[in-house]
């Protein structure tokens, strides 16, 4: 079974690796390659997937999903050299008969990357969230909120019935956005709710994205983790990110 994939792709892949943990299982299977990482914390969860569709070419002829795992550093080092201009891809090739390596290509170079053993890791089971608000937010006015606070430990997402507001007590005061337009929220009828988050953990959940990443949020209470959902460089991503309780 093979995987090629661009460079913009390939980036974005390791980087949302990285991101959550130095170590992944993924899996090919039959529409695309998929992997499920939990920080070291347990604080948030990712689920991504690069779709057979998003990819240079894609093989893969087995019934089930086959999987496989891997140091991210160790894939990492065959897309540092990888440049849009030279139109690099990184190829990913795995053999059933050879269970213990893992082949890469990249920039011309060749690796014979050797396997975790994936028995041995950790399956991480989607949490079943019951929904009582949803919205669309662009990650841009996001961003500037989360600029703003800077190292600020946590921060609160409250949710009303026509607009999303994001507040923090800073050191110097607070700091508060709120959004009432291209959002298209949903929330129950009569339902307010305040939300507490870690601004690191938060950050860290959405590094792979873009001002123009439209982020789809999903929720319930202030002890339930929140579900945050986008599309970034051909990649579908889903991340789980865990609430605070006030000390």
């Amino acid at each position: 079974m093979r995987a090629e994939m661009g460079v913009k792709t390939a980036k974005a892949f390791v980087k949302a690796m990285e991101n959550t943990n130095d170590m992944a299982l993924v899996f090919f299977e039959s529409d695309g390659l998929r992997t499920k990482l939990m920080d070291s914390n347990g604080y948030r969860l990712l689920d991504l997937k690069i779709p057979s569709e998003s990819m240079n070419s894609y093989e893969f002829g087995e019934e089930h999903a086959v999987e496989f795992g891997v140091v991210v550093s160790h894939v990492k080092d065959m897309t540092k050299g990888m440049t849009v201009k030279d139109k690099h891809t990184l190829s990913i090739q795995y053999k059933l008969d050879d269970p213990t390596w893992l082949s890469m290509t990249s920039c011309g170079i060749n690796r014979k990357l050797r396997l975790l053993k994936s028995s041995m890791m950790k399956r991480h089971k989607t949490p079943t969230i019951e929904g009582s608000w949803s919205a669309n937010i662009p990650f841009k006015q996001i961003k500037a909120f989360l600029t703003s606070i800077g190292k600020t430990e946590v921060f609160e997402l409250n949710i009303q019935e026509s607009s999303i507001q994001f507040r923090a007590e800073t050191d110097e005061g607070i700091m508060e956005t709120t959004i009432t337009e291209d959002i298209d929220l949903h929330v129950e009828k009569g339902k307010t709710e305040t939300i507490l988050l870690g601004t690191e953990n938060f950050q860290s959940a959405l590094s792979t994205t873009s001002p123009s990443t439209k982020l789809s949020f999903r929720g319930s209470d202030a002890s339930t983790p929140i579900e945050i959902e986008w599309k970034m460089e051909g990649m579908l991503l889903k991340t789980w990110v865990a609430t605070r309780t006030r000390k």
